[in-house]
């Protein structure tokens, strides 16, 4: 039997695989609310509408679904917030010059970041981060993460990251 310390992987407590299972659910749940609105802007169709057709197809989980349709009615709620909040931390690239699938992972992590208390601004930032790279263009996650750093900041200072002596 492996030592504690041997840096052999421990079975994973009922708790954590229920916290990655979430986590999983509303990573795929992120990346359909993208792609939704990515749908939405191309075709013209609301997103409740490609939503429910999506739901209609089958294949999703109810759960994903689920984080993804609260996600889009946030979004739509939100949506004049959101654009400003874009628009303001970039000045130099209008909201609609501003590539369509970058948009749409701003919005998303700025909705939950900001607006929604089931995710830490930090995580909602990684999140978007990494849908960025896999599905955006060469400089979309270096853009998304900058924006963001800068709205998170502005709205949420109590997370940014605490600065160290050696940084003073």
């Amino acid at each position: 039997m492996p030592s504690p310390d041997s840096g052999a992987p421990r079975p994973a407590s009922k708790g954590s695989r229920d916290r990655q299972q979430r986590n999983s659910r509303r990573h795929q749940a992120r990346i359909l609310a993208m792609q939704i609105l990515y749908e939405a802007e191309v075709t013209g169709h609301s997103p409740t509408e490609i939503l429910v057709r999506t739901r209609n197809q089958g294949g999703v989980p109810d759960e994903t679904l689920d984080y993804a349709s609260e996600l889009l009615s946030g979004i739509r709620a939100r949506n004049l917030d959101l654009v400003s909040e874009i628009e303001r931390a970039a000045p130099d690239f209008p909201f609609t010059g501003i590539a369509i699938i970058d948009r749409s992972v701003l919005q998303i992590a700025i909705f939950e970041a900001a607006y929604a208390d089931s995710v830490p601004p930090r995580a909602a930032i990684n999140e978007a981060v990494e849908i960025a790279r896999e599905y955006g263009g060469e400089t979309s996650a270096r853009f998304v993460n900058g924006v963001l750093g800068q709205i998170i900041d502005r709205l949420r200072p109590e997370n940014r990251p605490k600065s160290s002596p050696a940084d003073v």
